[in-house]
């Protein structure tokens, strides 16, 4: 286990391993905005902020918490209490994000 913003991070995969490698490296020294996890793929490579200490999971079933509709590829954030909160898209779930983090920028 490593540790990136006193979070600790497992290293399964191997650009996760690179990156914490380089992390000191990079400029400013203090980190600024959210850690990113790998988003679903949609017509393009995304990346989506985690919630505060809890990255965003791969899901493939579910219903969305935005537009209600049937997850067959999906995002997942479990919840505090209940069910875990699924969208089914990645413009979904940041704009779920948006709400819960107001005033914090995506950089």
């Amino acid at each position: 286990m490593q540790r990136l913003r006193f979070y600790k991070m497992a290293l399964e995969h191997p650009s996760r391993k690179e990156y914490l490698r380089n992390f000191p490296l990079a400029r400013p020294l203090t980190p600024l905005g959210p850690i990113y996890a790998s988003g679903i793929y949609d017509e393009c490579y995304r990346r989506n902020p985690w919630h505060g200490a809890v990255p965003p999971e791969f899901v493939t079933t579910g219903v969305c918490t935005e537009c209600s509709t049937s997850i067959h590829d999906g995002i997942s954030i479990p919840a505090v209490e209940g069910a875990p909160l699924a969208f089914c898209c990645n413009l979904h779930y940041l704009d779920w994000w948006k709400h819960q983090h107001p005033g914090e920028d995506l950089l």
